[in-house]
């Protein structure tokens, strides 16, 4: 038993609110980045760039135009990797900057690392995977809230360009404008931009979505008059968790017995004994690593192959060496070393029981189940054992 275990109401919270500090400064660095083009566009960039050559206008624009999301995509990265302050595992001492709390596993090491006082509440009924679609797929009309979502989706889209287009020719609303000036105003749009869409896109995006769900449940009776096929997007009262009151996934919580949003018990779970022919979570994970690791280099020899190619474009010997480095590699590893470390770690994806295929290259929903839980995506049979984990559940608990 580890004595710093966490209550999963605890960590939840924990991370809720170092979520919410991470938003908080990647809001506060957004809006001053998005302030400083603005300052730069509307009273040194016209000044500035006046002097120069058109070549050299040119290349401080476009250094101008990736910069931005090259800086807030920096920060973020700094700001979730060294500013969060993420609660760490017991076992392995790594931040967790995800956690799924249907498992109460640590997504490193696979840990039990959380535990759970709340006592399980009679009356659940685990809902069908078919409820977990929002839309039903045959649905030939749209609801009224979906229809009012896209009017206003519209009208965001559409007023922010109305306005560059004044903005940017104000007077005599031509294209005869000079470089200089045009470059200076585009900047000082790229600072409204980066306000406008994290302030307001993105956040006005994800009150829209309430917005929509908020005018179906109160249509809801109207939208069935209109529509036979239309599926109420307000879950059934049975399936809903009683703790917090939202429809857990249907997969998860058959295999887990717990809501997959706030990790309460549901379910009565009757863990599978582990066999000789399951696959070992470590190698697994292993091997998931090890795949991950040939994305990564055909990604790395791509953009050097494309600069290489303006130079020896003529050159048979470069076609032949890339030809070898970005075909031959890629197939050797994956016809190659994967499969031998299929073969030499006994690593089969395909389920016995259902024959369903979980592996990374037929089914990425099936093999990031599979990854997260050891079950079939299908059948959610147990296809992976704990034996080699140092697992623990305290005493008295869920």
């Amino acid at each position: 038993m580890i004595p710093d275990s966490y209550d999963i109401v605890d960590l939840l919270k924990e991370l809720d609110a170092e979520k919410k500090s991470i938003a908080v400064r990647s809001g506060i660095f957004t809006f001053l980045l998005g302030i400083a083009y603005l300052l730069v566009g509307h009273f040194i960039w016209e000044q500035m760039v006046t002097p120069w050559n058109l070549l050299r206008q040119i290349a401080a624009f476009l250094l101008a135009l990736i910069a931005w999301p090259l800086l807030l995509g920096g920060f973020e990265w700094l700001n979730r990797l060294l500013l969060a302050r993420w609660p760490r595992c017991p076992v392995c001492r790594k931040k967790l900057r995800t956690f799924l709390p249907a498992l109460r596993r640590c997504p490193e090491c696979h840990n039990v690392i959380a535990y759970d006082r709340r006592k399980r509440l009679p009356g659940y009924t685990l809902p069908p995977s078919e409820t977990m679609r929002a839309r039903n797929p045959n649905q030939r009309n749209n609801s009224i809230g979906m229809v009012i979502g896209q009017l206003l989706l519209l009208a965001v889209i559409f007023i922010p360009l109305f306005l560059i287009r004044g903005f940017l020719f104000p007077e005599k609303r031509s294209m005869d404008v000079n470089l200089p000036r045009l470059t200076a105003s585009c900047v000082t749009l790229l600072g409204v931009f980066v306000v406008y869409c994290r302030f307001i896109g993105v956040a006005g995006v994800e009150k829209l979505l309430k917005l929509i769900v908020w005018i179906d449940r109160r249509c809801d009776k109207l939208n069935r008059k209109l529509d036979k096929n239309y599926r109420s997007v307000i879950p059934a009262s049975e399936h809903q968790c009683p703790h917090c009151h939202g429809e857990p996934d249907p997969r998860m919580a058959a295999v887990t017995g717990n809501c997959s949003a706030c990790g309460a018990p549901l379910l009565e779970n009757h863990p599978e004994p582990d066999t000789a022919e399951m696959m070992a979570w470590k190698k697994l994970h292993c091997y998931a690593k090890i795949q991950r690791i040939g994305l990564t280099y055909t990604l790395g020899i791509a953009l050097p192959f494309l600069f290489l190619l303006d130079i020896f474009q003529n050159d048979w010997k470069f076609w032949v060496i890339g030809g070898i480095l970005f075909l031959g590699i890629p197939l050797f590893w994956w016809s190659v070393i994967l499969r031998s470390l299929r073969r030499r770690w006994q690593l089969n994806f395909r389920c016995p029981g259902c024959r369903y295929q979980n592996g990374p290259s037929q089914n990425a929903t099936a093999w990031r189940f599979l990854l997260q839980t050891g079950h079939c995506g299908n059948c959610r049979r147990k296809l992976v054992r704990d034996d080699d984990l140092d697992s623990f559940r305290r005493p008295g608990t869920a």
